[in-house]
C-alpha cells in the first residue's frame, strides 16, 4: 500500500476518532464499561499516545538513527500487514506502554488528537526517502522500517476503533 493511500486511510480513520469525540459527554468520554473494559478516554489515550510514539520510530528510521537490517518479517506478521489487521482476540498493551494508558479528558484528548494530526503531516512526506533497512523493535511484531511503522499506525488504529465499537454498544446496554 503507498503512503499516500494509507495517509488518507489514517486520516479517514481519526475523523471517525474526531467524530466520537465531539458527539460523546465528558461523563460518557470517561465512563468504564460494566466488563472492566476501557473508556473512550483510554482508548483515546492509548492510541495517540502509541501513535506519537509510532511517528519518533518513523522518525529515526528516516534519519538513519535505527538498526539497519535486512531481516524480514515473519510469516504471522506479513499476515497482519497483508490482510491489514490482527488476528481475532484481546491483546495486553506491551508493558512499556501501560503508563501511557490514562483517563484523559475531552479536552486533553481534543489536544493528543491534533498533535498526532500535526506530527503526521510532518513526517508523511519523508516516509517514502527512509531506507528500507533502517528498522527498529516493535513490541509484537520485530523489526519494522519506516513504511510498515506507518502502516502499522493504519491498522492499530482501525483496531482500536472497532474497540470503540464495542464501548458504544456496552454503553447502550
Amino acid at each position: 500500500m503507498s503512503v499516500a493511500h494509507t495517509n488518507r486511510s489514517i486520516l479517514d480513520t481519526v475523523s471517525a476518532y474526531e467524530k466520537l469525540l465531539a458527539d460523546v459527554s465528558e461523563e460518557t468520554f470517561t465512563q468504564t464499561t460494566s466488563d472492566g473494559g476501557w473508556s473512550y478516554a483510554e482508548v483515546f489515550s492509548h492510541i495517540f499516545s502509541s501513535n506519537l510514539t509510532c511517528i519518533q520510530a518513523i522518525d529515526r528510521c528516516i534519519q538513519g538513527n535505527a538498526i539497519d537490517s535486512k531481516d524480514q518479517l515473519s510469516f504471522p506478521v506479513k499476515l497482519v500487514f497483508l490482510f491489514g489487521r490482527f488476528p481475532p482476540g484481546k491483546f495486553k498493551v506491551p508493558d512499556r506502554l501501560k503508563d501511557q494508558v490514562k483517563k484523559i479528558d475531552r479536552s486533553e484528548a481534543h489536544q493528543l488528537v491534533q498533535r498526532f494530526k500535526d506530527e503526521l503531516s510532518q513526517i508523511t512526506p519523508k516516509v517514502p526517502s527512509a531506507h528500507p533497512d533502517q528498522k527498529l523493535k516493535h513490541p509484537r511484531l520485530g523489526l519494522l522500517n519506516a513504511a510498515k511503522w506507518y502502516e502499522f499506525m493504519d491498522i492499530h488504529l482501525k483496531h482500536h476503533k472497532r474497540q470503540l465499537g464495542r464501548i458504544t454498544k456496552a454503553l447502550s446496554s
